[in-house]
């Protein structure tokens, strides 16, 4: 994968306050080769954007923002596309959003965004048979918030929702491609819709003693399809996140959190038929060091060696098949800034 972003941002004084203007562009360049299967993908993605915030008067302002890109798949396939096929698309999302601050201390923002996603290069390339390309992933979100910043204290609150359309998943259930070496392909699935809430509260407790709280609620569903009513896959009802830090020295910082993932049902059972994977909890743990331009970190993931479901497949009668989560990992960093 290669990537090249340049962009550029102005800030201009106005009679109403600064307004802010974001420029640029995205150029990527993937490869993926599955020599077994004698499959290859080359994508190549050009992508450009415009953000402004734009002052209305010293507490309220708008966002204004668009994007548009294009994207060439060229794919080859022994039994698919023996002599190799060109695939083109485009896509584009605009944003518009109202930011009101009556204090330093507040700020209330009501936003809509449109977001899309193409096909990974991988994903491309192992599709059902007849499916020459996978449609471009949109979608549109709708989101209102509050912002709450003290000296010691910040709180952030917020609603949306957000509308998918052909979602780019894998669904084990769909025709296996041809010379495919396991069941099921990459999708584009039924139109979905997610309600979300979340919370996320810092409070600096003392000058050597932070604290941190984070919860997200979901309701995703399927609106659309055979599924229509039914939970989506592999996405968790509840989700959240608390953390400790703290200086125990001029230089040393020990930092604390614990993860937690709600039951969700397997990624593919679209049709909420099997069982639902347990909730659990990560903890990790990290003792960092500073001075001067020198960083270290002695940092354990997943502290109490759990064991958890990082990825699994529904396979109906076949079984479900899973990856199990990374066990107890620990990791020494050291790092100097120049």
């Amino acid at each position: 994968m290669l990537m090249f972003s340049p962009k550029a941002i102005g800030n201009y004084a106005t009679r109403q306050g600064e307004l802010n203007l974001v420029t640029g562009l995205d150029i990527s360049r993937g490869k993926a080769d599955f020599d077994s299967m004698q499959r290859s993908n080359v994508q190549q993605m050009q992508s450009a954007y415009v953000h402004a915030t734009v002052p209305l008067s010293p507490t309220l302002s708008y966002v204004v923002g668009g994007r548009y890109a294009w994207v060439q798949d060229e794919l080859k396939d022994a039994q698919a596309y023996p002599l190799g096929i060109d695939l083109d698309e485009d896509a584009h999302a605009f944003e518009l959003g109202l930011n009101y601050r009556p204090s330093a201390e507040h700020r209330l923002y009501l936003r809509a965004d449109d977001n899309f996603r193409f096909a990974k290069v991988d994903e491309q390339a192992y599709t059902p048979k007849g499916v020459f390309g996978l449609t471009p992933q949109t979608g549109r979100s709708y989101e209102a918030g509050w912002d709450w910043t003290l000296t010691s204290q910040t709180l952030r609150v917020s609603l949306y929702r957000l509308d998918l359309e052909d979602e780019i998943v894998f669904d084990p259930s769909a025709p296996t491609p041809e010379g495919g070496s396991f069941p099921g392909a990459n999708v584009n699935a039924d139109a979905s819709r997610r309600y979300g809430a979340s919370a996320d509260w810092d409070w600096q407790i003392t000058q050597a003693l932070q604290l941190g709280l984070e919860y997200n609620y979901i309701d995703a569903e399927f609106t659309d399809g055979l599924n229509d009513g039914k939970q989506l896959s592999w996405v968790a009802e509840h989700t959240g996140r608390g953390y400790l830090s703290m200086d125990i020295a001029e230089h040393f910082q020990v930092f604390a959190e614990a993860i937690y993932t709600g039951d969700r049902f397997i990624e593919g059972d679209n049709g909420n038929e099997g069982d639902k994977l347990a909730s659990y909890v990560l903890s990790n743990l990290a003792l960092n060091y500073t001075r001067d331009a020198w960083l270290a970190s002695l940092r354990i993931d997943n502290l109490f060696d759990k064991d958890y479901v990082s990825s699994g497949y529904y396979g109906g009668a076949w079984g479900d098949s899973y990856y199990s989560g990374r066990g107890r990992d620990i990791r020494f960093t050291v790092g100097y800034r120049f």
